[in-house]
């Protein structure tokens, strides 16, 4: 391919990597003026649901702030039923004591 004044020189790889072009930041400023005004009104919308509702909205915002825990399964030795060891003080002697 023959190299034209609009060539990138050695060196000069163009844009750096994960930089926005024009129409990125323009729709991520609009996106962002939406979500402040939605952002002043959510807190009196919330207060109108009906507690079930209001639960079932916190429980899907969470998801967005929180991260999930994965659920674990605790098994014993050979995949059987965890061993449980009770141990007991009962009174120490001391050397010399009765």
């Amino acid at each position: 391919m023959p190299k034209t004044s609009t060539s990138f020189k050695a060196g000069q790889g163009g844009r750096k990597k994960g930089a926005k072009n024009k129409f990125t930041t323009a729709l991520t400023e609009r996106i962002e003026d939406v979500l402040s005004k939605l952002d002043e009104t959510l807190l009196e919308d919330l207060e109108k649901l009906t507690p079930a509702k209001r639960v079932e909205a916190f429980l899907q915002l969470q998801e967005y702030v929180r991260p999930k825990l994965s659920r674990k399964e605790h098994t014993g030795e050979g995949g059987g039923p965890i061993q449980l060891t009770t141990i007991r003080l009962t009174e120490v002697k001391r050397e010399g004591q009765p």
